[in-house]
């Protein structure tokens, strides 16, 4: 079976919730998790399952969920396109 998932790439929506979401509080999450500091806006990505939203980055090494946005106000509405993967 396949997982079915939502992606938002626009980097205008990602900016408006760095606004929101802070310096301090996204260096310290990537810290948390020993991950080096994020470089480019364009290797963001926000991805949304049932659940969850997440804020994701694209690293060498592979994709990494930064942390979780649910509770933000500046989630958009649209924008989003549906992917399918393997669980």
């Amino acid at each position: 079976m396949f997982k079915l998932i939502f992606r938002n790439t626009n980097t205008g929506d990602i900016r408006k919730i760095f606004i929101e979401i802070g310096e301090y509080r996204l260096f310290t999450a990537c810290k948390n998790m020993h991950l080096c500091k994020p470089q480019r806006v364009k290797n963001f990505y926000l991805e949304c399952d049932v659940l969850n939203t997440f804020l994701i980055y694209r690293y060498l090494e592979g994709h990494r969920k930064i942390m979780k946005v649910d509770s933000y106000y500046n989630l958009p509405k649209q924008g989003w396109y549906l992917i399918k993967s393997k669980p």
